[in-house]
């Protein structure tokens, strides 16, 4: 039986509400089915009692799998038969337990409270490749009829104009009605306002940023302006370029205006530096004087790179007013895409990801609601909660009446938030762990800084490299501070680090193809596994199972392939394009759909692309 380290024990506390940040390879899911187990066997309730949401239904599946371990293994260790004959009541029930995606976990709530959501109860949820078929119809209903109404025919036309193409248009469209939510909250917060209003909105906006992001760089970049400005006036008292820049860094010292600060700024960029901000050579700072320099330039330089980046135009007042008038247009017309595709789904009684959501979320308005499901939900965990956003928070929250009842148990990692899966938004993380503080204290914010899963030496590395690459981490951009991992293996296996090269640019690549003459990235790894594989150095011996090829997106997946093949390695791809996402399936699936249902617009209109 698997042992708790002392961190993991802190986390089987159920009696507080707990925020858990676990490092890669901690044993998050051990804990996840340990503390389930241990409120099941702990507290006389109902497995219906308790809620485990995960991000996937793979993960959901594990964490199932490993509760139904951990009890085999209790009834295996027990001596006593009350416990036993609990336990095994318990293997049965668990079955109906709620262990599920937010998805699943909302469907049920719905498919509960029909009424209250103004739903058919009988409604069907749609997966995105559905979803998306009924959107691109509702897009071309839209344009059709909108071209065909004069009042709406300059305005599309106009916008058309801008993206270029009808087929643009529609597809910017179609990425509008998938990220709805969050376009219709902008709608309502900025859009509902004149297109004065919006520009003037737009223009603080970006003097707000620009403060954010550059106001505590601004110091520093002035101090190495002068030390740059000692040395030339040193060489030449007169250097134009030098008094010059003298009089803006003055400046910009006593200047609080942020839009006078930008112009300020310009000014001391086409003083200072070139086209390429690169600190002036000639006529200011020549290259026999930049001895001892060398920090000051690549701060000023990386400084003005940065800087160089925002387009501030003097008639920016103009341009956002256009920009709020554009605005303006697209969501008016998204509106009438959404209206169309409404239609559609309930016609259908279909429900799409983003509907289960909104629909949950809003029914947890009606008092009734949020009483039937805080007296049902004693207990709710949530794994992955770095992936979390804030329609998902304001279901989870209320249920628990803002931790007022029930517990809350949440375990994520911020640092592996780079997908920003679904939406992600990892400031509800921070939130969400300032809700934890308040209501159990900050004691209960913890950690799991172990790592069962990394050798030593790959741990090592790991805290090296990322220890400089999380320096100074900015919050505005979502970047998190740095934690060490802990090596917690106990094998003898120190693991080992190595680093491939490969010439990996244009130029090279036709030559590497044609010639020869240098190996494509697909086989140095194919060549290097034929090593692993019969090198007499390697101790223990490697087989093709022991190895594991990751990627960054599957367009690699057909160099890999090749080379695999050329080499004789044998392989199997996981996580690629399976059988039942090919469009040759599609197809097949639509034309059976068709001929079932004469009425599924949807089917048909695959058919017909298809044949295109």
């Amino acid at each position: 039986m698997a042992y708790l380290t002392p961190h993991q024990e802190k986390a089987l506390n159920y009696k507080n509400h707990i925020s858990l940040t676990a490092n890669a390879g901690s044993g998050k899911t051990f804990v996840l089915s340990k503390r389930f187990l241990k409120i099941i066997t702990e507290e006389n309730i109902s497995l219906r009692n308790i809620a485990a949401i995960t991000f996937t239904d793979k993960a959901a599946s594990e964490l199932y799998k490993k509760i139904a371990t951990q009890i085999e293994e209790e009834i295996k260790v027990s001596s006593n038969e009350k416990e036993i004959r609990k336990l095994e009541s318990l293997r049965r029930q668990l079955v109906s337990a709620n262990i599920s995606t937010i998805h699943s976990f909302c469907i049920d709530i719905l498919r509960e409270h029909p009424v209250e959501a103004e739903l058919d109860a009988n409604f069907s949820p749609i997966d995105e490749s559905a979803s998306e078929e009924l959107i691109e119809l509702s897009v071309e209903e839209m344009i059709k009829e909108s071209l065909k109404n004069k009042s709406n025919e300059d305005k599309l036309k106009n916008l058309i104009r801008i993206y270029s193409s009808k087929n643009l248009l529609a597809k910017e469209l179609i990425t509008l009605v998938k990220n709805r939510k969050n376009v219709l909250t902008v709608a309502d917060k900025i859009y509902s306002k004149s297109e004065a209003d919006i520009a003037l909105f737009f223009h603080q906006s970006f003097l707000n940023y620009f403060e954010k992001i550059f106001q505590t760089k601004i110091d520093s970049t002035i101090s190495s302006l002068n030390k740059i400005n000692e040395v030339v006036f040193a060489e030449n008292k007169n250097n134009q370029f030098a008094i010059e820049i003298r009089s803006l860094t003055k400046k910009l010292e006593t200047e609080s205006d942020n839009e006078n600060i930008i112009k300020i700024l310009l000014d001391t960029k086409n003083q200072a530096l070139t086209k390429e901000n690169k600190v002036k050579s000639r006529g200011y700072l020549k290259n026999n004087l930049r001895s001892g320099l060398q920090n000051e330039i690549d701060l000023t330089e990386q400084f003005f790179e940065d800087f160089s980046k925002l387009d501030y135009l003097d008639n920016f007042f103009e341009v956002e007013n256009e920009l709020a008038r554009f605005g303006k247009n697209i969501i008016y017309f998204l509106s009438k895409v959404i209206e169309i595709y409404g239609k559609k789904k309930k016609d259908n009684g279909y429900l799409d990801y983003e509907d289960i959501l909104l629909h949950t979320k809003n029914i947890l308005v009606s008092e009734n609601v949020r009483k039937d499901l805080s007296e049902k939900y004693k207990y709710i965990m949530i794994d992955e909660y770095q992936d979390t956003n804030e329609i998902q928070y304001n279901i989870f929250l209320p249920i628990l009446e803002k931790l007022k009842t029930g517990n809350l148990f949440i375990v994520g990692d911020e640092k592996q938030s780079i997908y920003m899966f679904r939406d992600a938004e990892l400031e509800v993380f921070d939130v969400t762990k300032n809700d934890i503080k308040s209501a159990s204290g900050p004691e209960y914010l913890l950690t799991l800084p172990d790592s069962f899963r990394m050798a030593p030496a790959i741990c090592l590395f790991a805290n090296l490299l990322f220890k400089k690459l999380f320096a100074e981490p900015n919050l505005l951009f979502n970047e998190v501070e740095h934690s060490d991992l802990v090596c917690a293996r106990t094998d003898e296996n120190s693991g080992k680090i190595e680093i491939l090269l490969t010439k990996n640019n244009n130029e090279t690549e036709s030559v590497e193809k044609d010639t020869g003459k240098f190996d494509t990235e697909a086989e140095i790894v194919a060549k290097r596994i034929l090593k692993l594989i019969y090198s007499d150095d390697v101790q223990d011996k490697t087989i093709w199972n022991d190895i594991a090829v990751l990627c960054r997106k599957r367009k690699y997946f057909n160099e890999l392939e090749k080379a695999f093949v050329k080499y004789n390695i044998p392989f199997v791809i996981l996580g690629g394009k399976g059988f039942y996402q090919k469009q040759t399936v599609y197809d097949i699936y639509n034309y059976f759909s068709f001929l079932a249902d004469k009425q599924n617009d949807t089917a048909l209109i695959g058919i017909l692309r298809s044949t295109l």
